[in-house]
């Protein structure tokens, strides 16, 4: 499977500063997305999910690494990161329509 990429999923806030200080037409919709992702993984996911999530893509273990060091079973460390990618959608799909609808009116 392909990792989001950095940009996608990081939640480090340099990272972030920088993305927002690079020249772009979507700067504002661009600081939207970096500040709700990081607010979902930080605050919407169950610790587990937020740590493996940590540690797969911005500490760029793999999952076998990840299950290692957690003394996880490799299918443990799967599903929950899968969980953990469905969560993140479903909060940014659930605030991006909300911003979408609060901007018409």
């Amino acid at each position: 499977m392909k990792r989001v990429s950095e940009i996608a999923m990081s939640f480090d806030q340099d990272l972030i500063q920088d993305l927002i200080d690079t020249p772009s037409t979507n700067r504002k919709q661009l600081t939207i997305a970096c500040a709700l992702l990081s607010d979902v993984i930080t605050n919407k996911l169950p610790p587990r999910q937020k740590e493996i999530i940590t540690l797969y893509y911005y500490q760029n273990l793999n999952r076998k690494e990840i299950a290692s060091l957690l003394h996880l079973e490799y299918s443990v460390v799967c599903r929950t990161l899968r969980r953990a990618k469905i969560n993140i959608k479903k909060e940014m799909q659930f605030c991006f329509s909300y911003l979408i609808s609060a901007q018409e009116d």
